[in-house]
């Protein structure tokens, strides 16, 4: 006997009823009324019940069951395929199932979800370790350990060394302004640091100024960012460098330095079939570098003048002419500069040209209405069996070239150049150059050459101001710097 589709609808209706435990006592009775009048839909009805008890395990694998609504009412979709009885019940169990398929796997990407609904960690860098630090103005906690987010940092005093997740270590010392832009990058505004950017993920990690943006690959290189230029010297390894200034692109490798932005201005284009020009840069910082300052008194010896009677002397090597009336003589008045750089990384270099370097900064030391326009004179020290001095305990009387009379000794050192401060000027960049420098160096035989600067002007009288060249304990002027342009290796 065939069932009439009407009551196979029917009967469908009844058996989700049954299976959800929501019929009532007469449509109960009504399902027990069709199954007696068409037997067959008994054995329907059975494998139904099975089949709802294969997928309610099915689900509750998973850990929740999935309800859809059903002619406006919410209903578990447990179904059965009808295969074998009909259209409406074969459609219509194909598509309960494709319900309870595509719950379970909403069930199973449920957890994805919910993980990417969590917000990232928004830091990208550790403070490893601080000494004596103090700080300006933060956009996050400086203390030890702390997480840094995306922000600037603005370090007073002190060294701060601050891991980024790369693996890059930056050590920011004094007066320096650090913003942290990325996990692999960040801008120094001004001041200095070291990078130590080793490991392979710490790779490109770059370190951006307003001078030249240096990327690292695989390396320990300093940067000192001033006023009008920064520094870069590798230490290890090797960095690529860009100038926003003028678009060039240079590669640094170890011992090497350069120097990017005003005054240095040549020009890195091939000459004649040369090869890329190549700047080089070594200064009383870098390893074999001295420098001091000497002064006309007996009384005072440089280990008391560097602890006690001058402190801030770290910072700056001090100039002065003391030409002072009779009645207010003062034979301590007198200070020179002596300065000393190791050449040795440009033993098998061609130097096309050569520039002197000195920063001069305000010391605060006397008054500049006694000063007229001030005139300087750089020497060189020929002899270089005299370069052995010893920056710890030069004195006047020990400084190389020094005569009873105050004078510089003209057989021991050859004029390499003089410049000029207006009255009123205390910070000046200098910059010397010409034949004399270049000469110079290239008749130096021992890979180091020596430098005194002596004041020269007259009628200086009362409290003067006392001039000084910043050294390399200076929070961020550049020290005494020699810089050059390098056309490949020396022919032998």
């Amino acid at each position: 006997m065939t069932t009439p589709k009407s009551i196979l609808r029917e009967f469908a209706v009844l058996t989700e009823g049954q299976l959800r435990q929501t019929l009532d006592h007469a449509e109960a009775e009504r399902l027990l009324q069709l199954m007696a009048e068409y037997p067959e839909l008994a054995d329907i009805l059975d494998d139904n019940i099975k089949m709802d008890g294969l997928l309610r395990d099915a689900v509750e694998e998973q850990g929740e069951i999935v309800q859809v609504l059903s002619g406006g009412r919410a209903a578990t979709v447990y179904r059965n395929q009808f295969v074998r009885y009909g259209k409406y019940i074969f459609s219509t169990a194909m598509a309960l199932l494709l319900l309870v398929i595509t719950g379970m796997m909403v069930v199973s990407v449920a957890p994805y979800w919910q993980e990417s609904s969590v917000s990232p960690d928004p830091t990208l860098a550790t403070i490893m370790d601080t000494r004596n630090c103090q700080w300006r103005q933060t956009t996050f906690s400086t203390e030890k350990g702390a997480r840094l987010a995306a922000g600037r940092l603005e370090l007073l005093t002190g060294i701060a060394t601050i891991k980024f997740d790369c693996g890059a270590v930056v050590s920011l010392e004094s007066s320096s302004t650090l913003e942290i832009i990325d996990p692999k990058r960040c801008v120094l505004t001004d001041g200095r640091c070291v990078v130590t950017a080793e490991p392979e993920s710490a790779k490109g990690f770059v370190v951006e100024t307003p001078f030249v943006t240096v990327t690292d690959e695989g390396t320990k290189f300093s940067l000192n960012v001033g006023r009008e230029s920064a520094d870069v010297s590798v230490l290890k390894g090797s960095v690529k460098t860009w100038c926003p200034e003028n678009g060039t692109n240079t590669r640094l490798i170890k011992n090497e330095s350069a120097s990017y932005g005003s005054p240095v201005t040549w020009d890195a284009v091939p000459r004649n079939g040369e090869s890329l020009a190549h700047v080089i840069q070594l200064s009383t910082a870098s390893p074999g570098g001295k420098e001091a300052w000497v002064l006309v008194d007996p009384n005072i010896n440089m280990h008391v003048r560097r602890v006690a009677y001058y402190p801030w002397c770290d910072r700056f090597l001090l100039l002065k002419r003391g030409g002072y009336p009779a009645e207010n003589q003062r034979p301590n008045a007198d200070r020179r500069v002596i300065f000393g750089i190791d050449l040795s990384p440009l033993r098998d270099k061609k130097i096309d040209e050569v520039q002197l370097k000195l920063s001069l900064g305000n010391t605060g030391m006397g008054f500049m209405s006694f000063v007229p326009d001030s005139r300087f004179v750089v020497y060189g020290l020929r002899d270089d069996q005299q370069d052995n001095w010893d920056e710890a305990t030069m004195t006047w009387e020990t400084m190389p070239g020094n005569n009873s009379d105050f004078e510089m000794d003209s057989s021991v050192y050859t004029p390499i150049g003089e410049f000029m401060m207006p009255q009123g000027v205390a910070e000046k960049t200098i910059i010397l150059s010409g034949d004399a420098l270049k000469e110079f160096i290239e008749n130096d035989e021992n890979d180091f050459v020596t430098f005194v600067v002596e004041d020269k002007t007259e009628a200086a009288v009362g409290d003067s101001y006392v001039f000084g060249i910043a050294g390399r304990g200076h929070p961020k002027q550049s020290p005494p710097t020699l810089i050059f342009k390098c056309l490949g290796k020396k022919s032998k």
